[in-house]
């Protein structure tokens, strides 16, 4: 008969009860830090939205004494965040379709303007000044139209027009799109 003898050590017994508490204890840490890592992003992405830019445009009448009809866009920084790089276009299909040639020249070149809207400020650009030379000529800057075409282009400017506003701030680019109108009444 053979004898076995089990030699129980309370030094292994406790050695093994400290690794697995480590091991347990390094998993609950993973898993804190993982969620910390989130909450951190998280934290991040509200701030970025809280301090970023929020563009705003609005088409506007801004007749002065010398103008017949005269219409701006009214650029609005109503973020806590500086917009560069502020870019507006316009629907291809709105521009070929104005009856005026020298205003299509004149919004092909806005559209490669770029500006820069400090945070609670504002910019007004022009968009279209028909000025009046006598009761029956009109001109936008320097091209002269007569009374009919006149007529003809505020009606084409009472559509809708589909304008695309991109702007950068803290590395990132963003793009809204915005449906302007203009009813003058």
């Amino acid at each position: 008969m053979m004898l076995l003898c089990i030699c129980f050590s309370w030094s292994i017994f406790w050695t093994a009860l400290t690794a697995i508490g480590t091991l347990a204890m390094a998993f609950v840490s993973y898993k804190t830090l993982c969620k910390n890592d989130n909450q951190v992003k998280e934290m991040k992405r509200q701030w970025e939205e809280d301090h970023r830019p929020y563009i705003d445009i609005v088409l506007i009448d801004s007749n002065a004494n010398y103008t017949t009809d005269s219409r701006s866009i009214f650029i609005e920084n109503y973020g806590k965040g500086i917009a560069n790089n502020v870019n507006i276009h316009f629907d291809d299909s709105f521009i070929d379709g104005i009856p005026c040639d020298d205003l299509k020249d004149y919004l092909h070149k806005l559209q490669t303007k770029s500006y820069r809207i400090i945070y609670g400020r504002n910019q007004s650009v022009p968009f279209c000044n028909i000025l009046n030379d006598s009761r029956t000529n009109y001109r936008i800057n320097t091209k002269v139209f007569d009374y009919n075409k006149k007529n003809e282009l505020i009606e084409y400017l009472k559509n809708p027009i589909t304008a695309t506003v991109r702007y950068s701030w803290n590395g990132r680019t963003y793009e809204e799109i915005f449906l302007l109108k203009y009813n003058k009444d």
